[in-house]
């Protein structure tokens, strides 16, 4: 095995990926999701907005 000691220590972070890594994911999924809605959000927002705009121009 030509690199005892890195072998050693990846056997040691493995339980603490295990234990720790799903939670993270989860928690990234929906940092995504909630960033996905928000922007959704904007987007119609800005769509309503644009929609609207013409009517407010004054007419003779």
């Amino acid at each position: 095995m030509p690199f005892p000691d890195l072998v050693a220590a990846l056997q040691a972070i493995v339980p603490t990926i295990a234990a720790e890594y799903p939670a993270k994911v989860q928690a990234n999924r929906a940092d995504v999701a909630a960033s996905w809605a928000y922007q959704e959000k904007a987007r119609q927002e800005e769509a309503d907005r644009r929609a609207q705009a013409p009517a407010s121009y004054p007419t003779k």
